[in-house]
């Protein structure tokens, strides 16, 4: 992840008058029971994080990104963050990625979800090695996810293979060598 860059209007000398100036600087969101340890997605209404809870658990942080309008006129992505809040909020599936919390960063204020973390591929990846029969398996279950959301009047927005994450099962069988769960929409 390369830097950003940002404009700062304040006395960078301590003086009263106001200087501007460019700082690049790489940015972690500032979150208050999560240590982010490095951005692994930028999209055009999030990134996400992977993270550590405070209590060692690895998960992923979605921060959405915050528009604006003009100097100093932010408007949040509240559309996109509460469409999503509300799917994961009221979903209880074995196919679809479990919220854990969801707030403000404690820095710019952007609205963030922090998600299980799933260990696993994406479906691309996955698929290449699976057999006909465990594509076919992984294909139902995401398809399972879907309409599970589709009957509850909600869209998922961002589908494709790459946000369809596969999962090792606990107890693996030949019929389900895995596990497809429906990631977060970035």
């Amino acid at each position: 992840m390369g830097p950003q860059c940002f404009l700062v209007s304040q006395p960078l000398d301590g003086s009263s008058t106001q200087t501007l100036a460019w700082l690049f600087v790489d940015i972690h969101p500032r979150l208050a029971r999560y240590k982010i340890k490095s951005a692994i997605h930028r999209g055009s209404h999030s990134t996400i994080f992977v993270a550590q809870s405070n209590s060692g658990l690895a998960c992923a942080i979605k921060v959405f990104a915050m528009n604006t309008t003009g100097p100093h006129k932010p408007i949040r992505a509240s559309g996109s963050f509460l469409r999503e809040l509300e799917v994961l909020c009221t979903s209880n599936h074995p196919n679809l990625v479990r919220l854990l919390e969801f707030g403000c960063t404690l820095d710019t204020g952007e609205e963030f979800l922090a998600l299980e973390w799933l260990q696993g591929e994406d479906f691309v990846s996955a698929s290449k090695k699976a057999t006909r029969r465990g594509f076919y398996a992984m294909l139902a279950q995401a398809c399972r996810a879907l309409d599970y959301i589709h009957h509850r009047g909600m869209v998922h927005g961002d589908l494709k293979p790459h946000n369809l994450m596969v999962v090792p099962n606990s107890t693996p069988s030949p019929d389900t060598p895995a596990t497809s769960r429906a990631a977060s929409a970035a």
